[in-house]
């Protein structure tokens, strides 16, 4: 089969990228979803995956033999309804899901503590902010500003941390700041976490790469350093531990074609993710 990415995407900063690909004998790739395989939108429902993406994705995790994640600050059930069911390891909620291939999944609750917090803080801001803007998760609680007026958007952030950091401070939460708002999360709960736990699933001699396109996938970047290779989306690579860049979801888009053709297969017979595995 002639595939249209014979020549692979230019990985700024990482030179050698490709070779290195090609000298390994198991590969992992590892996705942040908004931001890295479907664009902004101000409705977040309608942040679809840019055309042939997920077809891409399948063909990925069929030669790889399951070697493909997704981890996202979103819910699993979110990302199933916008990407559909590729079964491939998901991973929702910064690390507080994760869903099988084969369906099943396993969770983390919030502590009781962070429970009371998360209901405080959503009461702190939804008058000023309004419901429609404030997501209410499991394990965080997220503003989103996308689609405001600058300075609206600027004093709702702003109005929101005075709030959340003196009720996060005694109920184990933490702010972070994503790419459109700010969110409130409980601690502990972060990609990097989740990504390690992947990595220790996966085994040793795999070169692993982790793609993701702002600060929640910063932890990402610091947990996968001298076992892998991290990459961000974006167009300069000031304030990032991301070794590598790409400018965008299109990008991205010619990088997993060129993974398609370049990677590694994966080892025939093996099941990756062994659900008895877990604990």
């Amino acid at each position: 089969m002639t595939y249209p990415y014979a020549m692979p995407a230019e990985v700024q900063n990482i030179p050698d990228f490709w070779d290195r690909l090609h000298a390994a004998c198991m590969s992992f790739l590892v996705l942040d979803y908004d931001g890295t395989i479907a664009p902004f939108r101000a409705e977040r429902m309608e942040a679809l995956p840019l055309p042939g993406i997920a077809l891409l994705l399948e063909k990925i995790r069929e030669k790889a033999q399951g070697a493909l994640a997704i981890i996202s600050g979103r819910p699993v059930s979110e990302i199933l309804c916008l990407l559909g069911d590729l079964r491939i390891m998901t991973v929702g909620g910064h690390g507080s899901e994760f869903r099988f291939p084969d369906g099943t999944m396993i969770s983390i609750d919030p502590t009781g503590t962070q429970k009371q917090g998360l209901e405080q803080a959503w009461r702190s801001i939804v008058r000023e902010a309004g419901e429609d803007r404030i997501e209410r998760k499991k394990m965080s609680l997220a503003l989103h500003t996308r689609g405001l007026d600058k300075d609206e958007a600027v004093r709702l952030e702003i109005l929101a941390r005075e709030e959340w950091d003196i009720i996060g401070s005694s109920h184990e939460l933490e702010i972070v700041k994503f790419n459109g708002g700010i969110e409130l999360r409980c601690r502990g709960i972060n990609k990097g976490d989740a990504l390690l736990r992947l990595l220790s699933h996966v085994g040793g001699d795999v070169f692993t790469v982790y793609i993701g396109d702002d600060e929640t996938d910063e932890d990402a970047f610091g947990a996968i350093e001298g076992q892998g290779v991290s990459i961000r989306v974006a167009e300069s690579g000031d304030r990032t531990r991301a070794q590598g860049l790409l400018r965008d979801v299109h990008a991205v888009k010619d990088f997993l074609g060129a993974w398609l053709v370049h990677a590694p297969a994966g080892r025939p017979g093996e099941t990756l993710w062994k659900r008895e595995d877990w604990r």
